[in-house]
């Protein structure tokens, strides 16, 4: 291996710790858990003054590994977690020594760097509450040591090969083309970077987070809203492109998140901050970047599920919809159920169509979609590294390739019965299609054929699940979780 290589997590797939005790240590029974410690869950509460140019929060909190388990929270976090895409990583490059991210160039293991090999692979868990920019900050500062250790120790050509996963790729991103809060200069990551990989980012930002933002977070007997809207990030991931249809009073007008005014839980001066301060500031950096020839990213974009993808005004109404804005092409009507198709797209690679890759997975499952990390991520890092160019076609168009999408609630109350709604498009009819349902604590197994697609019902024990569903002909599978709650009391 002669690049240094980062992989990053996304929204709430860091372990977050404080004063040495869990804060945010997500995996099976992180439910029951959400229910009966509610002092845990205003714990994640940020402080408005937080500084984004520290490394650290002030309140303690220390990011530590990225999540391992599968992990649900319901109507909110559905994932995978990272075991598989770490697993992925050292399968192409077994010889990886690993680097411990909150102290650059020191090895994860202990031993002397310089008698035992300096570290050129980190697993980059950061406070996903904070400002995005604080976590490219640190990034910034385990490059600066990280990568010059490794080019005097053994590889005089290394570079720099990013990994994103969701929000991971904006902190990349940042790096890239962003500014040092610290200094005022250009972070100008893309001068070390070879390339940058991407799993669902959403460059353009997520109707989901605008949702939050405006509705608050409750579900069951969770309410993570004064939580949520304490959080820098969500600002940073609000959409960055016209997605508010306003109707009221007759008019009839796409307007940005930051354009709108009167509704409680989103705060205006904020919004405009993350689309002039945070996407704005990137903008400026990609121009110089790609005046000199460097285009790094390739973006895996889920699609073929129902997601959010625009909010409408009618009167005292705000209703969020599946449609995409009507100026844009009704392709991208759908997404991977959390990022819309259009907003995994990068700008510089609008008119570029070449270097895109489409998986028909889930936003919460893209970086353990084994296809995905066998024949793209694996096979691009060795690409990567040998210094061959990657000449294919761009996958099939998300417009004519078939997919297999799932949706439905990602949480029940005892006695209700579980769902999820199946259909498989862009193909001939479907055949073979099969939901295998796994508890994830407990690891009973059950199979469930499907006919044809539509309403599938669930295991309903009370529980935690993830959902492989799987069509023989076309070859397709994705993945969904659901809980099933005892009530209260």
């Amino acid at each position: 291996m002669r690049d240094l290589v980062i992989t990053l997590p996304g929204i709430m797939g860091s372990c977050l710790r404080r004063d040495a005790e869990s804060l945010w240590d997500p995996g099976p029974g992180l439910v029951t858990k959400l229910l009966r410690h509610r002092r845990w869950v205003a714990g994640l509460a940020l402080d408005p003054d937080d500084d984004p140019t520290l490394a650290l929060a002030p309140d303690g909190v220390v990011p530590t590994t990225p999540i391992r388990s599968h992990t649900i929270v319901p109507g909110l976090v559905e994932l995978d977690g990272y075991t598989e895409l770490d697993g992925a990583v050292r399968r192409a490059f077994p010889e990886l020594i690993e680097g411990d991210p909150l102290r650059p160039g020191q090895r994860l293991d202990g031993r002397d760097p310089q008698q035992a090999g300096v570290p050129d692979y980190y697993q980059f868990a950061y406070d996903w509450r904070r400002d995005v920019r604080s976590a490219a900050l640190r990034l910034h500062d385990l490059v600066e040591v990280a990568l010059p250790a490794l080019v005097a120790q053994r590889s005089p050509q290394a570079k720099v090969v990013l990994v994103g996963h969701s929000m991971g790729g904006l902190v990349a991103r940042y790096y890239l083309y962003g500014t040092d809060l610290r200094t005022g200069t250009a972070l100008a990551g893309w001068r070390n970077v070879r390339e940058v990989l991407t799993l669902g980012t959403p460059y353009r930002g997520s109707v989901d987070a605008l949702s939050y933002l405006l509705f608050g977070y409750r579900k069951l007997f969770v309410d993570l809203t004064d939580a949520a809207r304490s959080f820098p990030s969500i600002y940073q991931l609000l959409p960055r492109y016209r997605v508010v249809h306003d109707q009221r009073s007759g008019e009839d007008r796409w307007l940005y998140p930051h354009e709108l005014g009167g509704y409680a839980g989103l705060d205006v001066p904020r919004a405009r901050s993350a689309y002039e301060d945070f996407h704005g500031v990137m903008d400026q950096g990609l121009e110089q970047a790609e005046s000199a020839g460097r285009r790094l990213t390739t973006p895996h974009i889920g699609f073929g599920h129902p997601t959010h993808n625009s909010v409408v005004l009618t009167g005292h109404e705000v209703e969020v919809r599946r449609s995409a804005p009507d100026y844009v092409d009704q392709v991208y009507d759908s997404g991977d159920g959390t990022v819309p198709l259009l907003s995994a797209i990068p700008l510089e690679l609008d008119e570029e169509r070449s270097r895109l890759r489409y998986t028909n997975q889930r936003h919460g499952s893209l970086q353990a979609d084994r296809r995905t990390l066998e024949s793209e991520i694996q096979q691009r890092l060795r690409q990567s590294q040998s210094g061959t160019s990657d000449a294919r076609e761009s996958a099939a168009a998300a417009d004519s390739a078939p997919a297999l999408g799932l949706a439905g609630p990602s949480a029940f109350l005892a006695g209700e019965a579980p769902y999820v709604d199946v259909s498989v498009t862009g193909g001939e009819e479907a055949g073979g299609l099969v939901a295998r349902v796994h508890e994830l604590v407990g690891g009973t197994s059950t199979t469930v054929e499907v006919e044809g697609g539509g309403r599938v019902d669930l295991p309903s024990a009370p529980g935690e699940y993830r959902v492989e569903v799987s069509c023989a002909s076309p070859r397709l599978t994705s993945t969904c979780f659901y809980a099933v709650v005892e009530p209260e009391g």
